[in-house]
């Protein structure tokens, strides 16, 4: 089950390790994790399976680029509010409002 594994768990992180706290180049500030598999669709879409000849392989379905695109969709929708400043919050607030008003004919 690697391949599912690969596409569903999005804990990539870069670091730059330092002997000392005041050297370190980068702070960790906030960490958000999203589940993306409580549906029976993201379960079903790799899976493992044995086929006719009794070879054992993966089983990818045509729902696999839809359902991957979902994770880093989630993980930026909760991020973003912790790491944008507040102007562009607000701007994309106002861009939100403007396309549920106008029936989406404004583009984000």
């Amino acid at each position: 089950m690697l391949l599912p594994i690969c596409l569903f768990h999005m804990g990539g992180a870069a670091a730059l390790l330092s002997t000392s706290p005041a050297k370190a180049r980068f702070r960790l500030k906030h960490v958000v994790r999203t589940l993306t598999g409580a549906q029976d669709s993201a379960y079903l879409c790799a899976f493992q399976e044995e086929d006719e000849n009794g070879n054992v392989g993966i089983n990818l379905s045509k729902e696999l680029m839809a359902i991957a695109s979902n994770a880093p969709k989630a993980n930026i929708t909760a991020i973003a509010p912790l790491v944008l400043p507040t102007s562009e919050q607000l701007k994309f607030a106002l861009c939100f409002i403007a396309r549920k008003a106008l029936s989406g004919r404004v583009k984000p």
